[in-house]
Protein backbone atom coordinates (compact mmCIF):
# COMPACT_ATOMS: atom_id res chain seq x y z
CA UNK A 1 0.00 0.00 0.00
CA UNK A 2 1.33 3.36 -0.85
CA UNK A 3 1.97 6.82 1.23
CA UNK A 4 -1.60 7.84 -0.64
CA UNK A 5 -3.70 5.14 -0.03
CA UNK A 6 -2.08 5.29 3.74
CA UNK A 7 -3.63 9.10 4.11
CA UNK A 8 -6.54 8.35 2.36
CA UNK A 9 -7.35 5.07 4.94
CA UNK A 10 -5.85 7.46 8.13
CA UNK A 11 -8.74 10.31 6.68
CA UNK A 12 -11.34 7.72 6.25
CA UNK A 13 -10.72 6.06 9.81
CA UNK A 14 -10.85 9.94 11.56
CA UNK A 15 -14.01 10.57 9.16
CA UNK A 16 -15.57 7.13 11.23
CA UNK A 17 -14.20 7.92 14.73
CA UNK A 18 -16.08 11.17 14.52
CA UNK A 19 -19.09 9.69 12.84
CA UNK A 20 -19.13 6.81 16.19
CA UNK A 21 -18.43 10.21 18.61
CA UNK A 22 -21.80 11.75 17.14
CA UNK A 23 -23.38 8.50 17.45
CA UNK A 24 -22.47 7.78 21.12
CA UNK A 25 -23.20 11.34 22.15
CA UNK A 26 -27.09 10.99 20.40
CA UNK A 27 -28.03 7.90 22.45
CA UNK A 28 -26.19 9.24 25.68
CA UNK A 29 -28.59 8.28 28.61
CA UNK A 30 -29.99 5.31 27.67
CA UNK A 31 -28.45 3.41 30.88
CA UNK A 32 -25.57 3.51 32.82
CA UNK A 33 -23.37 0.72 31.58
CA UNK A 34 -24.06 1.86 27.78
CA UNK A 35 -22.87 5.63 28.50
CA UNK A 36 -19.88 4.13 31.14
CA UNK A 37 -18.72 2.24 27.72
CA UNK A 38 -19.83 5.49 25.23
CA UNK A 39 -17.60 7.32 27.26
CA UNK A 40 -14.70 5.01 26.92
CA UNK A 41 -15.62 4.62 23.20
CA UNK A 42 -15.09 8.06 22.99
CA UNK A 43 -11.85 8.48 24.68
CA UNK A 44 -10.33 6.33 22.38
CA UNK A 45 -11.29 7.67 19.22
CA UNK A 46 -10.51 10.98 20.49
CA UNK A 47 -7.51 13.25 19.02
CA UNK A 48 -5.53 10.49 18.32
CA UNK A 49 -7.88 7.44 17.68
CA UNK A 50 -6.85 4.09 19.01
CA UNK A 51 -8.87 1.55 16.46
CA UNK A 52 -7.34 -1.85 18.36
CA UNK A 53 -9.15 -0.67 21.88
CA UNK A 54 -11.77 0.78 19.90
CA UNK A 55 -12.85 -2.29 18.51
CA UNK A 56 -12.74 -4.06 21.75
CA UNK A 57 -14.96 -1.20 23.20
CA UNK A 58 -17.51 -1.47 20.14
CA UNK A 59 -17.50 -5.34 20.99
CA UNK A 60 -18.47 -4.65 24.29
CA UNK A 61 -21.28 -1.83 23.36
CA UNK A 62 -22.61 -4.15 20.93
CA UNK A 63 -23.31 -7.19 23.47
CA UNK A 64 -24.85 -4.56 25.84
CA UNK A 65 -27.01 -3.30 22.62
CA UNK A 66 -28.09 -6.25 22.23
CA UNK A 67 -29.23 -7.63 25.72
CA UNK A 68 -31.05 -4.05 26.03
CA UNK A 69 -33.16 -4.28 22.85
CA UNK A 70 -35.76 -6.91 23.18
CA UNK A 71 -36.71 -5.74 26.50
CA UNK A 72 -36.49 -2.43 26.02
CA UNK A 73 -38.77 -3.23 23.17
CA UNK A 74 -41.33 -4.84 25.10
CA UNK A 75 -41.11 -1.75 28.00
CA UNK A 76 -42.14 0.30 25.37
CA UNK A 77 -44.91 -1.84 23.76
CA UNK A 78 -45.95 -1.30 27.74
CA UNK A 79 -45.46 2.36 28.01
CA UNK A 80 -47.73 2.85 24.69
CA UNK A 81 -50.49 0.64 25.88
CA UNK A 82 -50.72 3.21 29.04
CA UNK A 83 -50.74 5.89 26.51
CA UNK A 84 -53.89 4.51 24.80
CA UNK A 85 -55.61 3.87 27.83
CA UNK A 86 -54.85 7.67 28.86
CA UNK A 87 -56.04 8.50 25.16
CA UNK A 88 -59.44 6.48 25.87
CA UNK A 89 -59.98 7.90 29.05
CA UNK A 90 -59.97 11.64 27.04
CA UNK A 91 -62.30 10.13 24.08
CA UNK A 92 -65.26 9.05 27.00
CA UNK A 93 -65.24 12.64 28.04
CA UNK A 94 -68.58 14.06 27.46
CA UNK A 95 -67.20 17.58 27.35
CA UNK A 96 -64.85 17.58 24.33
CA UNK A 97 -66.00 18.20 20.49
CA UNK A 98 -66.98 15.82 17.89
CA UNK A 99 -63.96 16.44 16.19
CA UNK A 100 -61.88 16.29 18.95
CA UNK A 101 -63.76 12.90 19.86
CA UNK A 102 -62.70 11.83 15.63
CA UNK A 103 -59.00 12.85 16.28
CA UNK A 104 -58.52 10.56 19.48
CA UNK A 105 -59.70 7.93 17.59
CA UNK A 106 -57.72 8.52 14.24
CA UNK A 107 -54.68 8.74 17.21
CA UNK A 108 -55.83 5.19 18.80
CA UNK A 109 -55.66 3.41 15.63
CA UNK A 110 -52.04 4.62 14.66
CA UNK A 111 -51.31 3.90 18.57
CA UNK A 112 -53.02 -0.28 17.39
CA UNK A 113 -49.59 0.19 14.47
CA UNK A 114 -47.30 1.06 16.65
CA UNK A 115 -44.39 -1.79 16.03
CA UNK A 116 -42.84 -1.04 19.73
CA UNK A 117 -39.87 0.99 18.81
CA UNK A 118 -38.86 4.15 21.70
CA UNK A 119 -37.70 6.66 19.20
CA UNK A 120 -41.03 5.93 16.91
CA UNK A 121 -43.38 5.96 20.40
CA UNK A 122 -41.99 9.83 21.15
CA UNK A 123 -44.47 11.58 18.48
CA UNK A 124 -47.51 9.90 19.90
CA UNK A 125 -46.61 11.44 22.83
CA UNK A 126 -46.13 14.49 21.67
CA UNK A 127 -49.49 14.45 19.77
CA UNK A 128 -51.41 12.36 23.03
CA UNK A 129 -50.03 16.26 25.00
CA UNK A 130 -51.80 18.30 22.01
CA UNK A 131 -55.14 16.03 22.20
CA UNK A 132 -54.86 17.16 25.99
CA UNK A 133 -54.14 20.56 25.61
CA UNK A 134 -57.40 20.86 22.83
CA UNK A 135 -59.27 19.57 25.24
CA UNK A 136 -58.03 21.97 28.19
CA UNK A 137 -58.33 24.77 25.22
CA UNK A 138 -62.12 23.79 24.90
CA UNK A 139 -62.37 25.37 21.92
CA UNK A 140 -64.24 23.97 19.02
CA UNK A 141 -61.97 22.97 15.96
CA UNK A 142 -62.93 22.23 12.13
CA UNK A 143 -61.92 19.44 10.16
CA UNK A 144 -59.14 21.16 8.46
CA UNK A 145 -56.86 22.07 11.74
CA UNK A 146 -58.49 25.50 12.14
CA UNK A 147 -60.11 27.43 14.79
CA UNK A 148 -63.14 29.14 14.60
CA UNK A 149 -61.61 32.66 13.97
CA UNK A 150 -59.75 30.86 10.86
CA UNK A 151 -56.54 30.39 13.05
CA UNK A 152 -54.43 27.14 12.51
CA UNK A 153 -54.26 24.71 15.89
CA UNK A 154 -51.16 25.63 16.78
CA UNK A 155 -51.53 29.47 16.68
CA UNK A 156 -54.99 29.02 18.59
CA UNK A 157 -52.68 27.10 21.15
CA UNK A 158 -50.24 29.57 21.47
CA UNK A 159 -52.09 32.68 21.38
CA UNK A 160 -54.73 31.53 23.57
CA UNK A 161 -53.81 28.56 25.51
CA UNK A 162 -53.90 30.24 28.79
CA UNK A 163 -57.32 32.66 28.57
CA UNK A 164 -59.57 29.91 27.67
CA UNK A 165 -61.84 28.43 30.14
CA UNK A 166 -61.02 24.69 31.69
CA UNK A 167 -63.70 21.76 31.98
CA UNK A 168 -63.05 21.48 35.55
CA UNK A 169 -64.33 17.53 35.41
CA UNK A 170 -61.89 17.27 32.26
CA UNK A 171 -59.25 18.77 34.70
CA UNK A 172 -59.73 16.75 37.68
CA UNK A 173 -59.54 13.36 35.56
CA UNK A 174 -56.37 14.33 34.09
CA UNK A 175 -54.78 15.13 37.02
CA UNK A 176 -56.28 11.77 38.53
CA UNK A 177 -54.66 9.95 35.81
CA UNK A 178 -51.25 11.79 36.38
CA UNK A 179 -51.48 11.19 40.48
CA UNK A 180 -52.08 7.37 39.92
CA UNK A 181 -49.10 7.36 37.05
CA UNK A 182 -46.27 9.35 39.35
CA UNK A 183 -47.34 7.74 42.63
CA UNK A 184 -44.91 4.39 41.96
CA UNK A 185 -41.98 6.38 40.75
CA UNK A 186 -42.16 8.95 43.51
CA UNK A 187 -42.76 5.86 46.41
CA UNK A 188 -39.41 4.43 44.86
CA UNK A 189 -37.85 7.52 45.04
CA UNK A 190 -38.56 10.00 47.30
CA UNK A 191 -35.51 11.97 47.40
CA UNK A 192 -36.38 13.13 43.34
CA UNK A 193 -37.00 16.90 44.26
CA UNK A 194 -38.49 17.08 40.70
CA UNK A 195 -40.65 14.29 41.44
CA UNK A 196 -41.58 15.90 44.83
CA UNK A 197 -42.46 19.32 43.47
CA UNK A 198 -44.70 17.47 40.54
CA UNK A 199 -46.42 15.26 42.80
CA UNK A 200 -47.00 18.05 45.84
CA UNK A 201 -48.74 20.45 42.39
CA UNK A 202 -50.71 17.66 41.53
CA UNK A 203 -52.31 17.52 45.33
CA UNK A 204 -52.71 20.92 45.55
CA UNK A 205 -53.99 21.57 42.28
CA UNK A 206 -52.66 23.51 39.12
CA UNK A 207 -52.87 25.67 36.01
CA UNK A 208 -53.76 24.02 32.82
CA UNK A 209 -49.74 24.87 31.90
CA UNK A 210 -48.18 22.96 34.73
CA UNK A 211 -50.61 20.55 34.00
CA UNK A 212 -48.98 19.84 30.40
CA UNK A 213 -45.63 20.30 31.96
CA UNK A 214 -46.23 17.23 34.36
CA UNK A 215 -47.73 15.03 31.30
CA UNK A 216 -43.63 15.88 30.06
CA UNK A 217 -41.97 15.10 33.32
CA UNK A 218 -43.90 11.77 33.76
CA UNK A 219 -43.12 10.81 30.01
CA UNK A 220 -39.16 11.37 30.55
CA UNK A 221 -39.64 9.30 34.04
CA UNK A 222 -41.27 6.18 31.98
CA UNK A 223 -38.70 6.54 29.45
CA UNK A 224 -35.83 6.36 31.81
CA UNK A 225 -37.28 3.30 33.83
CA UNK A 226 -38.09 1.39 30.79
CA UNK A 227 -34.41 1.94 29.86
CA UNK A 228 -33.36 0.82 33.19
CA UNK A 229 -35.48 -2.39 33.60
CA UNK A 230 -34.40 -3.44 30.11
CA UNK A 231 -30.92 -3.41 31.17
CA UNK A 232 -31.80 -5.03 33.93
CA UNK A 233 -33.49 -8.04 32.50
CA UNK A 234 -31.10 -7.88 29.88
CA UNK A 235 -28.19 -8.92 32.41
CA UNK A 236 -29.92 -11.90 33.64
CA UNK A 237 -31.05 -13.37 30.14
CA UNK A 238 -27.40 -12.82 29.47
CA UNK A 239 -26.00 -14.98 32.42
CA UNK A 240 -28.71 -17.66 31.65
CA UNK A 241 -27.59 -17.79 27.86
CA UNK A 242 -23.67 -18.10 29.31
CA UNK A 243 -24.81 -21.03 31.06
CA UNK A 244 -26.75 -23.17 28.58
CA UNK A 245 -24.05 -22.54 26.33
CA UNK A 246 -21.54 -24.01 28.60
CA UNK A 247 -24.20 -26.74 29.23
CA UNK A 248 -23.95 -27.16 25.62
CA UNK A 249 -20.50 -27.83 25.55
CA UNK A 250 -20.11 -30.31 28.48
CA UNK A 251 -22.50 -32.31 26.49
CA UNK A 252 -21.12 -32.56 23.61
CA UNK A 253 -17.46 -33.34 25.20
CA UNK A 254 -19.54 -36.08 27.10
CA UNK A 255 -20.94 -37.63 23.85
CA UNK A 256 -17.48 -37.47 22.22
CA UNK A 257 -15.94 -39.55 24.94
CA UNK A 258 -19.05 -42.04 25.06
CA UNK A 259 -18.29 -42.37 21.22
CA UNK A 260 -14.74 -43.06 22.11
CA UNK A 261 -15.27 -45.27 24.57
CA UNK A 262 -16.86 -47.27 22.38
CA UNK A 263 -14.74 -47.12 19.75
CA UNK A 264 -12.01 -47.83 22.04
CA UNK A 265 -13.77 -51.22 23.44
CA UNK A 266 -14.11 -52.60 20.15
CA UNK A 267 -10.72 -52.37 19.34
CA UNK A 268 -9.83 -53.60 22.65
CA UNK A 269 -12.43 -56.66 22.01
CA UNK A 270 -10.81 -57.77 17.93
CA UNK A 271 -7.31 -57.63 19.72
CA UNK A 272 -8.42 -59.90 22.76
CA UNK A 273 -9.98 -61.91 19.47
CA UNK A 274 -7.19 -61.53 17.49
CA UNK A 275 -4.81 -63.28 20.06
CA UNK A 276 -6.91 -66.09 20.91
CA UNK A 277 -7.37 -66.79 17.20
CA UNK A 278 -3.49 -67.09 16.93
CA UNK A 279 -3.27 -69.13 19.86
CA UNK A 280 -5.46 -71.62 19.07
CA UNK A 281 -3.62 -72.10 15.87
CA UNK A 282 0.08 -72.68 17.94
CA UNK A 283 -1.77 -75.45 20.19
CA UNK A 284 -3.15 -77.19 16.64
CA UNK A 285 0.12 -76.72 14.98
CA UNK A 286 2.73 -77.26 18.12
CA UNK A 287 3.78 -81.24 19.07
CA UNK A 288 5.93 -79.92 21.90
CA UNK A 289 4.64 -80.03 25.01
CA UNK A 290 7.34 -77.52 26.35
CA UNK A 291 7.53 -75.31 23.13
CA UNK A 292 3.41 -74.91 23.42
CA UNK A 293 3.46 -74.14 27.19
CA UNK A 294 5.87 -71.46 26.69
CA UNK A 295 3.96 -69.77 23.65
CA UNK A 296 1.02 -70.21 25.59
CA UNK A 297 2.92 -68.13 28.73
CA UNK A 298 3.71 -65.41 26.10
CA UNK A 299 0.05 -64.91 24.65
CA UNK A 300 -1.51 -64.98 28.35
CA UNK A 301 0.96 -62.26 29.45
CA UNK A 302 0.10 -60.35 25.80
CA UNK A 303 -3.53 -60.60 26.56
CA UNK A 304 -3.39 -59.64 30.34
CA UNK A 305 -1.18 -56.29 29.15
CA UNK A 306 -4.12 -55.54 26.98
CA UNK A 307 -6.49 -55.82 29.24
CA UNK A 308 -4.54 -54.58 31.74
CA UNK A 309 -4.20 -51.11 29.21
CA UNK A 310 -7.89 -51.17 28.58
CA UNK A 311 -8.86 -51.33 32.53
CA UNK A 312 -6.55 -48.09 32.77
CA UNK A 313 -7.89 -46.37 29.86
CA UNK A 314 -11.58 -46.89 31.05
CA UNK A 315 -10.66 -45.66 33.95
CA UNK A 316 -9.16 -42.75 32.61
CA UNK A 317 -12.23 -42.19 30.73
CA UNK A 318 -15.26 -42.72 33.44
CA UNK A 319 -13.05 -39.90 35.71
CA UNK A 320 -13.17 -37.81 32.49
CA UNK A 321 -16.96 -38.35 32.37
CA UNK A 322 -17.61 -38.04 36.03
CA UNK A 323 -15.58 -34.31 35.99
CA UNK A 324 -17.28 -33.73 33.07
CA UNK A 325 -21.13 -34.38 35.08
CA UNK A 326 -20.17 -33.02 37.82
CA UNK A 327 -19.85 -29.85 35.57
CA UNK A 328 -22.96 -30.54 33.98
CA UNK A 329 -24.22 -30.88 37.27
CA UNK A 330 -23.24 -27.08 39.04
CA UNK A 331 -23.91 -25.26 35.31
CA UNK A 332 -27.70 -26.83 35.88
CA UNK A 333 -27.59 -25.60 39.78
CA UNK A 334 -26.73 -22.86 39.08
CA UNK A 335 -28.78 -21.83 35.83
CA UNK A 336 -31.78 -23.43 38.14
CA UNK A 337 -30.81 -20.41 40.83
CA UNK A 338 -30.78 -17.73 38.24
CA UNK A 339 -34.25 -19.07 36.69
CA UNK A 340 -35.72 -18.54 40.39
CA UNK A 341 -34.02 -15.20 40.55
CA UNK A 342 -35.31 -14.10 37.49
CA UNK A 343 -38.67 -15.55 37.94
CA UNK A 344 -38.82 -13.60 41.40
CA UNK A 345 -37.60 -10.72 39.77
CA UNK A 346 -40.49 -10.74 37.16
CA UNK A 347 -43.00 -11.17 40.04
CA UNK A 348 -41.47 -8.70 41.80
CA UNK A 349 -42.22 -6.43 38.92
CA UNK A 350 -45.49 -7.65 37.56
CA UNK A 351 -46.47 -7.14 41.52
CA UNK A 352 -44.85 -3.58 41.26
CA UNK A 353 -46.56 -2.67 38.39
CA UNK A 354 -49.70 -3.62 39.09
CA UNK A 355 -50.04 -2.42 43.14
CA UNK A 356 -50.38 0.71 44.29
CA UNK A 357 -47.62 1.40 46.19
CA UNK A 358 -49.16 4.01 49.11
CA UNK A 359 -52.11 2.02 49.51
CA UNK A 360 -50.91 -1.34 49.25
CA UNK A 361 -54.20 -2.26 46.28
CA UNK A 362 -54.23 -2.54 42.88
CA UNK A 363 -53.73 0.08 40.59
CA UNK A 364 -55.41 0.80 37.26
CA UNK A 365 -53.21 -1.45 35.39
CA UNK A 366 -54.62 -4.73 37.78
CA UNK A 367 -57.98 -2.94 37.01
CA UNK A 368 -57.20 -2.84 33.66
CA UNK A 369 -56.59 -6.67 33.24
CA UNK A 370 -59.31 -7.53 35.65
CA UNK A 371 -62.21 -5.32 33.92
CA UNK A 372 -61.32 -7.21 30.68
CA UNK A 373 -61.52 -10.85 32.16
CA UNK A 374 -65.23 -10.35 33.86
CA UNK A 375 -65.99 -8.65 30.92
CA UNK A 376 -65.59 -11.25 28.78
CA UNK A 377 -66.97 -13.49 31.34
CA UNK A 378 -70.51 -11.57 32.38
CA UNK A 379 -70.07 -11.56 27.89
CA UNK A 380 -69.92 -15.48 27.62
CA UNK A 381 -72.50 -16.59 31.04
CA UNK A 382 -74.64 -13.65 31.28
CA UNK A 383 -74.22 -13.89 35.37
CA UNK A 384 -74.66 -10.27 36.93
CA UNK A 385 -71.44 -7.79 37.43
CA UNK A 386 -71.50 -4.72 38.91
CA UNK A 387 -69.36 -1.74 39.47
CA UNK A 388 -69.02 0.77 41.67
CA UNK A 389 -66.57 3.77 41.63
CA UNK A 390 -65.86 5.57 45.12
CA UNK A 391 -64.35 9.44 45.53
CA UNK A 392 -63.78 10.49 48.57
CA UNK A 393 -65.38 13.82 49.54
CA UNK A 394 -63.32 17.55 49.82
CA UNK A 395 -59.83 15.19 49.81
CA UNK A 396 -58.34 18.54 48.50
CA UNK A 397 -59.22 20.91 51.67
CA UNK A 398 -57.21 17.73 53.74
CA UNK A 399 -53.95 17.98 52.01
CA UNK A 400 -54.48 22.06 52.04
CA UNK A 401 -55.37 21.99 55.53
CA UNK A 402 -53.52 19.13 57.38
CA UNK A 403 -50.48 18.64 54.49
CA UNK A 404 -49.77 15.89 52.07
CA UNK A 405 -48.91 13.41 54.52
CA UNK A 406 -52.59 13.54 56.27
CA UNK A 407 -53.79 13.19 52.73
CA UNK A 408 -51.69 10.18 52.28
CA UNK A 409 -53.11 8.36 55.67
CA UNK A 410 -56.55 8.96 54.88
CA UNK A 411 -55.94 7.00 51.57
CA UNK A 412 -54.34 4.40 52.98
CA UNK A 413 -57.12 4.11 55.79
CA UNK A 414 -59.87 4.07 53.51
CA UNK A 415 -58.37 1.77 51.14
CA UNK A 416 -57.69 -0.64 54.28
CA UNK A 417 -61.58 -0.34 55.37
CA UNK A 418 -62.55 -0.71 52.07
CA UNK A 419 -60.93 -3.81 51.14
CA UNK A 420 -61.80 -5.22 54.87
CA UNK A 421 -65.25 -5.01 54.29
CA UNK A 422 -65.52 -6.81 50.62
CA UNK A 423 -65.91 -10.37 49.77
CA UNK A 424 -62.91 -12.32 48.62
CA UNK A 425 -64.75 -12.41 45.25
CA UNK A 426 -64.61 -8.65 45.12
CA UNK A 427 -62.02 -6.75 43.57
CA UNK A 428 -60.92 -3.33 44.35
CA UNK A 429 -58.32 -1.00 42.72
CA UNK A 430 -57.44 2.90 43.22
CA UNK A 431 -58.15 4.60 40.32
CA UNK A 432 -55.90 7.72 40.91
CA UNK A 433 -56.12 10.32 42.99
CA UNK A 434 -58.88 10.03 46.01
CA UNK A 435 -60.61 7.97 43.52
CA UNK A 436 -61.24 4.29 43.73
CA UNK A 437 -63.38 1.43 41.90
CA UNK A 438 -64.89 -1.73 42.83
CA UNK A 439 -66.09 -4.69 40.86
CA UNK A 440 -69.11 -7.32 42.11
CA UNK A 441 -68.90 -10.53 39.76
CA UNK A 442 -72.07 -12.65 40.63
CA UNK A 443 -74.08 -10.17 42.23
CA UNK A 444 -77.06 -8.25 41.70
CA UNK A 445 -77.29 -4.08 41.64
CA UNK A 446 -80.04 -4.26 44.88
CA UNK A 447 -78.38 -6.99 46.51
CA UNK A 448 -75.19 -4.27 46.72
CA UNK A 449 -76.90 -0.87 47.93
CA UNK A 450 -77.21 -2.19 51.64
CA UNK A 451 -73.73 -3.59 52.11
CA UNK A 452 -72.46 -0.21 50.16
CA UNK A 453 -74.34 1.85 52.95
CA UNK A 454 -72.57 -0.25 55.88
CA UNK A 455 -69.32 0.88 54.09
CA UNK A 456 -70.60 3.92 53.67
CA UNK A 457 -71.28 4.71 57.23
CA UNK A 458 -68.34 3.14 59.05
CA UNK A 459 -66.45 5.21 56.69
CA UNK A 460 -68.13 8.29 58.17
CA UNK A 461 -67.04 6.74 61.40
CA UNK A 462 -63.85 6.77 61.20
CA UNK A 463 -61.82 8.54 63.89
CA UNK A 464 -59.79 10.06 62.14
CA UNK A 465 -57.35 13.18 64.03
CA UNK A 466 -55.09 15.62 62.35
CA UNK A 467 -52.97 18.24 64.65
CA UNK A 468 -54.52 17.21 67.41
CA UNK A 469 -58.58 17.74 65.12
CA UNK A 470 -60.95 15.24 65.18
CA UNK A 471 -62.04 15.10 61.47
CA UNK A 472 -65.19 13.04 59.81
CA UNK A 473 -64.13 11.82 56.25
CA UNK A 474 -67.12 10.74 54.19
CA UNK A 475 -67.14 9.14 50.32
CA UNK A 476 -69.53 9.58 47.80
CA UNK A 477 -70.27 6.27 45.40
CA UNK A 478 -71.64 5.63 41.79
CA UNK A 479 -73.06 2.14 41.05
CA UNK A 480 -73.64 0.36 38.29
CA UNK A 481 -74.84 -2.91 36.43
CA UNK A 482 -73.78 -4.60 33.17
CA UNK A 483 -76.79 -4.72 30.91
CA UNK A 484 -77.70 -5.25 27.64
CA UNK A 485 -75.31 -3.87 24.74
CA UNK A 486 -72.97 -2.44 27.38
CA UNK A 487 -68.96 -1.93 27.18
CA UNK A 488 -66.98 -1.17 30.17
CA UNK A 489 -66.66 1.83 29.13
CA UNK A 490 -70.33 2.88 29.06
CA UNK A 491 -70.55 1.26 32.73
CA UNK A 492 -67.88 3.21 34.19
CA UNK A 493 -69.11 6.31 32.36
CA UNK A 494 -72.68 5.30 34.02
CA UNK A 495 -71.04 4.80 37.52
CA UNK A 496 -68.92 7.70 37.07
CA UNK A 497 -71.94 10.00 36.04
CA UNK A 498 -74.16 8.61 39.62
CA UNK A 499 -70.93 9.52 41.17
CA UNK A 500 -70.92 13.33 40.10
CA UNK A 501 -74.74 13.47 41.25
CA UNK A 502 -74.10 12.22 44.47
CA UNK A 503 -71.37 14.74 44.74
CA UNK A 504 -73.59 17.26 43.23
CA UNK A 505 -76.34 16.66 45.56
CA UNK A 506 -74.23 16.78 48.56
CA UNK A 507 -72.17 14.33 49.03
CA UNK A 508 -71.38 11.16 51.57
CA UNK A 509 -74.28 9.29 49.54
CA UNK A 510 -74.87 6.40 47.32
CA UNK A 511 -76.34 6.98 43.69
CA UNK A 512 -76.85 3.65 41.68
CA UNK A 513 -79.15 3.05 38.27
CA UNK A 514 -82.00 2.59 40.80
CA UNK A 515 -81.51 5.95 41.89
Amino acid sequence: MDKKQLESLKQHNEQLAQVIIRLSNFYEGASTEVDKELKTLRSHLSGKPNITLAAVSIGKLNNLLMQNAQSLKKQTTDTISRLESAIKRLQRSDSITSELKSETARFLSSLSMQSGSLFSSLPQFERALILYQQALDNEPKNTNGQSTNGQTVAEAQTQDALSQPIDERLHANITAELQGLIEPYYQKNKSDKQLSEVRKKLLDGLTQHELLECCLVLIRLIVKDVVREAGVNGQVIDGLHRSIISINQDVSQTIEITQSQFENKAKHHQNLQTQISDMGEVVNQSDDLDKLKSEAQQYLEKMQDSISQHQEADKEEEEKLILLLQNMQRELTSMEKKTQQYRKKLLEQRSQTHMDPLTKIPNRIAYNERIEQEYQRWLRTKAPLCMAVVDIDHFKSINDKYGHAAGDKTLQVIAKQLKGKLRKTDFLARWGGEEFVILFPDSELKDLLAPLEEIRKKMESLPFKFKQEPVTITASFGLAKFANEDTVESVFDRADKHLYSAKNNGRNQIVSDQS
